[in-house]
């Protein structure tokens, strides 16, 4: 064979390498492409049926239920201004209606869901709690009245779909990065707590997701991740009012999802209020034998016979006024229990109930 042969055969595998090498970087990235598309796809498609069952979740009172999701990791969040969203990939909603506390990411092939009804002492709203079988829950607890008191309470509400571990302070220092997608830790009683706990967590969660919120007498401390990678640090302190607000501490990414939540809450509570106050004064239109007596509050009468009613919606307005929810309980849990006396004595004289 000639050199000019040679170098046509040595051309010839160049250009078939060359342009092979064309038809497949066109092929895997048409492949590629193709995988994206589908992805979206699938991200729009669960995120419409999400949208329907947040909305049954929505009207289902006391109950949980576990449902099968593709293998894409759902976000949830709210940020700053309290724009709360939930979305998988570059597809986000707001909440709309919904309440939602949960971890962030939900990873696995299982959405757990439990919605929690929320009374004040009246039904207000459903709280949905939301993770997934790989979140995990670590719950550490002393042998304080009030540690074993709580949990008592949530051993015997937290549904049994969700992973959760108890541990007595004396084994705090255990805990450990399992390879699960979002930890999170609640600590029922922080005075016996190793004085390195925090730093022990950061060095062990470094890198990984995970959130910390400790009840300190009526307070929540919340120990967020700015980022991904930084710290557990402390946040302002948050009030609680009642057992739901614990299961809201537990179930939420950070102290800014909890925030925004209860600040949702309280409006729809000052809502609901609102419309039980105007059927007050309706049934003291229609009552004209003064049989049942609705008065409101008068300057000078003093108070009326839901006197009640009113400071619980004055609570609920001095709680948004904060710019954190850092105190009100104690005059909204006397306003709760003046109403429940009042509906108390509507119900004895065989009159209609305030609630």
């Amino acid at each position: 064979m000639n050199t000019k042969a040679i170098v046509e055969v040595q051309f010839n595998w160049i250009f078939v390498l060359v342009i092979g090498a064309i038809i497949l970087v066109f092929f895997f990235g048409f492949v590629e492409r193709q995988k994206d598309f589908a992805e979206e796809k699938n991200a729009a498609r669960f995120m419409n049926d999400l949208e329907a069952i947040l909305v049954g979740a929505q009207v289902s009172k006391e109950s949980s239920f576990p449902i099968a999701i593709p293998r894409i990791p759902l976000h949830v969040s709210c940020d700053e201004t309290c724009l709360c969203t939930y979305g998988v990939r570059d597809v986000s909603q707001q909440y709309k209606d919904a309440i939602i506390f949960g971890s962030d990411p939900i990873e696995g092939t299982t959405l757990l869901l439990w919605s929690k009804e929320w009374k004040m002492p009246f039904r207000v709203t459903n709280l949905l709690f939301a993770g997934s079988e790989k979140t995990r829950y670590v719950i550490v607890y002393d042998d304080s009245a009030q540690s074993r008191q709580w949990k008592n309470i949530l051993e015997k509400n937290i549904p049994e779909v969700f992973d959760v571990q108890w541990l007595n302070v004396s084994a705090a220092s255990t805990i450990r990065y399992d390879n699960e997608p979002f930890t999170k830790i609640l600590v029922l009683d922080n005075t016996m707590l190793p004085p390195d706990f925090v730093q022990q967590l950061n060095r062990e969660f470094e890198g990984r997701a995970a959130n910390m919120v400790m009840i300190e007498n009526n307070q929540l401390l919340f120990y967020d991740k700015l980022q991904l990678n930084s710290d557990m640090r402390p946040q302002a302190p948050q009030h609680f009012f009642d057992e739901t607000s614990i299961y809201a501490a537990l179930f939420a990414k950070d102290k800014q999802m909890y925030s925004c939540n209860m600040r949702s809450t309280f409006s729809r509570l000052i809502q609901v209020a609102a419309v039980l106050q105007n059927r007050m004064e309706q049934l003291e239109k229609e009552d004209i034998n003064n049989q049942c007596i609705y008065n409101t509050d008068d300057p000078i009468l003093g108070e009326g016979d839901y006197h009640g009613l009113n400071q619980i919606m004055q609570s609920a307005t001095q709680i948004l006024a904060e710019e954190e929810i850092t105190s009100g309980g104690t005059t909204l849990q006397n306003a709760l229990s003046q109403l429940r006396r009042e509906n108390q004595l509507k119900i004895q004289k065989n009159c209609p109930q305030i609630y």
